[in-house]
């Protein structure tokens, strides 16, 4: 879990039939959860990196929540399992933009 830093590079929505799993189940806990007013399943690359990743990008009404990205990271685990990575960031101010 992370606040996403300046430079972050936003690249494109990762889409595909299992995100599109993911970003349903996830899609009903924000509901659940209420603190979420919105999500991205995002491509995103970090300053000093050529790496790309892949991230849920929340702007939530904690800046940082770490019960909400514990949840975030159990749906994740369930649907893809334990050797695959997701990034979780919290959106801060003109991100969301």
């Amino acid at each position: 879990m992370r606040s996403a830093e300046q430079g972050v590079v936003f690249l494109g929505e990762q889409d595909g039939p299992p995100e599109r799993d993911l970003k349903a189940k996830l899609s009903e806990f924000f509901v659940r959860h209420g603190t979420v007013h919105a999500a991205y399943l995002a491509i995103v690359q970090y300053p000093g990196s050529n790496a790309h990743h892949v991230a849920v990008c929340m702007k939530a009404t904690a800046a940082d929540d770490p019960a909400l990205a514990q949840e975030v990271g159990s749906a994740f685990r369930a649907l893809f399992g334990g050797h695959e990575h997701l990034d979780i960031l919290f959106l801060k101010g003109l991100q969301e933009a």
